[in-house]
Order: structure tokens, then C-alpha cells, then sequence
């Protein structure tokens, strides 16, 4: 929580005090540090100060300072039967030039970036699995460091992938496995996101 009296933020470092960005439009939502309660509607730091993710109810509209974006509509998973993810190749490639356009854009520098998705397990967890992959490839991560940037929330807010089937999963591949499995074939030649197409 912020400091008594101060009108909370939802962008923050983490352990920082909660503070209000933007200007007086902002919409007041809390921010939590990064070991806490994943909370609808509060921005985590994945890079300190620059990138940001969200679990939102409702779509949020971007402060001064703040370019708040989401791919739930663009980069879509189809499932076979109660399976969500992760999500292919395609989409993998889709947005680690996403994010490297918005890094990388002389209109948002000195932004604060927000990826968002929605509120349900499945959605944070392609989120973040989408974004864990940009840290992995292109920030040279990890699997291990990138995992531990979302790990500490709580209670478990991520969803361990699944079977194409309906019948109860007794095999569930985490979102660092799938990391894993990535660079795992990028170093082996299986991938090459340079040739990609």
C-alpha cells in the first residue's frame, strides 16, 4: 500500500511506495510490488521503469507517459479440445517484432509500456509466456531469471499447458518448460526467427 494519504498509482517499482502517474486523468488503480497478490487492473515491472504487464477486467485507456497495448485480439490460440497454449510459432515471431517496434519507437521513448491481457488463468498465462519469450530471445535471459520476474505472485496465477483433449490433465508443461523448449531449438537450428517467414 501507499503511503497514508497518497493517492495510490498503478505503475510502480517493486517494494516501492505506491505513486500516482500521468497527469490528473490517470485512473487511480493500485500498484503492487512485484511479491504480492496479483491484482485485476495493476501493472507488474518486468523491466523496471520501461516494461510493465496487466490483468485487466476492462480495457484501460493509456495515461500521459504510460502506452498501454494488448495482442488478445491479433495473436490468438485455436484449440483442439480444452487446450489454450502456448501458443505457435507464428505468434511467437509476431510478437517479439511487436515489442521491438514499441521498445524501439521514438514516439513512445520514455514511455512506460504496458502489455495487457484479460482476466482469466489462460489469458495472464499467454501473456506472459509471450513475454517471457521476448526476454529469453531477444533480452538474452534466462528461462530460469525470466521466470523469476512472475513466479512470486500470488496465489498461483498461471496455468500449466495441457493435452488437445477434454479428459482431466495428468501432465501439465509449465511456461518455463516451454521457454526451455524454445531455446533449446533456437540453439539447435530448429528455429531460426532470422529466416523465419
Amino acid at each position: 500500500h501507499g503511503a497514508s494519504g497518497s493517492p495510490p498509482g498503478r505503475l510502480g517499482t517493486p517494494g516501492s511506495a505506491s505513486k500516482r502517474l500521468g497527469g490528473a486523468g490517470s485512473p487511480a488503480q493500485r500498484m503492487a510490488p512485484a511479491s504480492s497478490l496479483c491484482q485485476p487492473g495493476v501493472a507488474y515491472p518486468v523491466i523496471d521503469g520501461r516494461l510493465y504487464w496487466a490483468s485487466v477486467r476492462t480495457e484501460p485507456a493509456s495515461a500521459q507517459g504510460e502506452h498501454w497495448f494488448s495482442t488478445d485480439r491479433i495473436l490468438t490460440y485455436s484449440a483442439f479440445c480444452a487446450d489454450f497454449g502456448p501458443m505457435n510459432l507464428s505468434s511467437v515471431y509476431r510478437f517479439l517484432k511487436i515489442m521491438r517496434e514499441k521498445l524501439e519507437s521514438a514516439e513512445l521513448k520514455g514511455s512506460k509500456i504496458v502489455y495487457y491481457t484479460g482476466p482469466t488463468p489462460q489469458q495472464r498465462t499467454n501473456c506472459v509466456f509471450l513475454l517471457g519469450c521476448y526476454l529469453c530471445v531477444e533480452m538474452g535471459m534466462a528461462p530460469e531469471e525470466a521466470w523469476g520476474l512472475f513466479s512470486s505472485l500470488e496465489p498461483s496465477t498461471f496455468m500449466g499447458y495441457r493435452d488437445a483433449t477434454f479428459v482431466r490433465s495428468t501432465w501439465d508443461l509449465s511456461i518455463l518448460d516451454s521457454w526451455r523448449g524454445l531455446l533449446k531449438g533456437l540453439r539447435y537450428g530448429l528455429i531460426n526467427f532470422d529466416t523465419f517467414n
